[in-house]
């Protein structure tokens, strides 16, 4: 698939990258818009790049479902859907509370997790 993928400050390549696959209770899907936020820009400029690079960044996606794993329901391929960009511990006191937007975990999508500014996210 294309996606754009950053190397470092200031550096963002539109190149091939693998393609991701639906894992046990997940969902791949085919991106039709993924926003730039200002997020998206200061990790560009360096401010909070992510540790683990090659990445690609980009956590405002909307699309439809191309593949479902294992274990999923209440989703089928081709439903049109938002993705929820942050991902979550469950296991810290923020999250025991039900306040996942504050996971100590820190990671999402374009932060831990590919995001969106590909053909495909899982």
């Amino acid at each position: 698939m294309k996606a754009a993928v950053v190397h470092g400050v200031n550096d963002i390549r539109i190149e091939e990258y693998p393609t991701p696959k639906a894992g046990a209770g997940e969902v791949v899907v085919k991106t039709h818009v993924a926003g730039i936020c200002a997020t998206d820009i200061k990790t560009l400029l360096g401010l909070g790049l992510p540790k683990d690079l090659p990445t690609i960044l980009g956590h405002e996606v909307v699309g439809e479902i191309a593949e479902t794993g294992e274990g999923v329901s209440g989703f089928a391929v081709g439903n049109r859907v938002g993705v929820y960009p942050i991902a979550v511990c469950g296991k810290c006191r923020y999250c025991r509370q039900g306040r996942h937007n504050l996971c100590e975990a820190e990671f999402g999508l374009g932060h831990g997790i590919e995001g969106g500014f590909a053909e495909y996210v899982r």
